[in-house]
């Protein structure tokens, strides 16, 4: 098992190096053609990420925020037990509710968030009506994707097979 972790590892810092790489002869190229002495501003490329144990959940929202398919089950019970033990099932709010049934049901799109009247209702504090910005459901959007996505590693790790769908912007790094 530690010499698959050593593995990985090695993987990941090879691929993380080709990036640099490629990244440098892209800006090499750029300067060369320029041929005006101009420096090109680099592309920040970050280590990929990799689970340090096989029970290691994923905490950088800007990665969860990538993962575009899902396949975990909402209505296995044994799954929502291990992602309760894992503080990961709060994530989709209380059973039955509106909250609940976007995050058991990937297939709802930001269009469908968008014109839910219960989901969008103006809240009510201190006895004042506040209605949501366009910022505001944009944000509430993202913090839908990035719990779907903390569903989908959890059931990963629960299911056994670590292997994360990531998006097309993700995968346009690797190409």
């Amino acid at each position: 098992m530690r010499k698959d972790r050593k593995l990985a590892r090695l993987v990941a810092n090879q691929i993380h190096q080709f990036l640099l790489d490629q990244e440098e002869a892209r800006c090499q190229a750029l300067e060369l053609e320029a041929n005006d002495g101009k420096s090109v501003k680099r592309k920040i490329i970050g280590a990929p990420w990799t689970r340090a144990t096989p029970q290691t959940l994923c905490q950088d929202p800007d990665l969860l925020v990538m993962v575009s398919e899902y396949d975990y089950d909402l209505s296995n019970q044994e799954f929502k037990d291990f992602c309760n033990d894992r503080g990961v099932l709060n994530v989709a709010g209380t059973p039955d509710s509106e909250y609940w049934g976007f995050m058991s049901n990937y297939n709802k799109s930001k269009n469908d968030f968008l014109s839910n009247a219960i989901l969008n209702r103006p809240s009510v504090s201190y006895g004042n009506q506040h209605q949501y910005s366009a910022r505001e459901l944009d944000v509430f959007w993202r913090i839908i994707l990035i719990g779907r996505a903390k569903l989908q590693d959890c059931w990963e790790i629960y299911t056994g097979n670590c292997q994360t769908k990531i998006s097309s912007e993700q995968a346009d790094l690797f190409s």
